[in-house]
């Protein structure tokens, strides 16, 4: 049973690997034609302090929040050419109460938004969005390395930044 186990999560793995873009030229091509996914795979909270209370309370017994795994979960950023789409949980403070209480996380589309990108000395890029046309208008800064893997810093008006680790992959339809 142990072996079954072992092969799965090994599967589980080499497939989360196979979608992750690696060669620096599709890279670039994606980055450039800008039709990609970051997907988030941990969130790093800004106030971990609070968040630790928070974690502790949780079922089962987390007692870090520090960082927060968010492997198997859809969490992403989506750039399709004019369509900027985020769908991200949030942890951390806000200083207004959101509208509905359900709606909790980074959850925008917006089509009215700023993009800057610029290509770092040693490799990577770092591109900057600002949105204008949604509620609560967010800055990201998505810092990109040659290898595929990203930090997005997310910023806005009511709320405490959050960090949140991840990949660039291919833009798939949904």
């Amino acid at each position: 049973m142990k072996f079954f186990n072992t092969l799965f999560v090994l599967l589980l793995v080499s497939a989360g690997l196979q979608a992750q873009v690696t060669d620096k030229a599709e890279l670039a091509e994606l980055i450039k034609s800008k039709k990609f996914v970051f997907n988030a795979s941990a969130a790093l909270p800004l106030n971990s302090l609070d968040m630790n209370r928070v974690m502790s309370r949780m079922q089962g017994g987390m007692n870090s929040g520090s960082m927060i795994q968010l492997n198997g979960m859809r969490y992403d950023v989506r750039l399709d050419g004019d369509t900027l789409k985020a769908y991200l949980p949030y942890y951390g403070r806000a200083f207004t109460a959101p509208y509905d209480q359900n709606d909790n996380g980074i959850k925008f589309s917006s089509t009215n938004f700023t993009y800057k990108e610029t290509r770092k000395k040693k490799g990577g890029w770092v591109l900057v969005f600002n949105t204008k046309d949604v509620r609560d208008n967010h800055r990201f800064t998505l810092d990109i390395s040659e290898k595929g893997y990203a930090t997005l810093v997310a910023n806005s008006n009511n709320r405490q930044s959050i960090t949140f680790n991840g990949t660039i992959d291919k833009l798939k339809e949904d």
